[in-house]
């Protein structure tokens, strides 16, 4: 799955290129709002005390799903918004 999330995203021979970067910047908007949304549910279930082992090992599959298709588009968009004059120093903090 992972591998098909970064063909998906990488990908430029189906669409233009403008339309691409909109699928990558949208995809990276919808994986955040995503995982905002499952910190969100496991905070308010240990807030009200009633988190149980089930419900945060289905929250962390369900936020690992989402993960898996914010970094391919954030290892693809970066050199494009960056200057040519700093890919190596946005490369270290990207991966930091």
């Amino acid at each position: 799955m992972i591998q098909t999330a970064e063909e998906l995203v990488g990908a430029r021979s189906w669409a233009a290129p403008s339309a691409t970067d909109s699928l990558r910047a949208r995809l990276m908007l919808v994986s955040n709002l995503g995982r905002a949304a499952v910190v969100a549910v496991i905070a308010g279930l240990v807030l009200s005390g009633r988190a149980e082992l089930r419900h945060l090992y289905l929250l962390a599959a369900i936020f690992g799903v989402v993960d898996v298709f914010f970094y391919p588009a954030l290892g693809t968009i970066v050199p494009m918004i960056v200057p040519e004059r700093l890919p190596a120093a946005m490369d270290r903090m990207v991966q930091a």
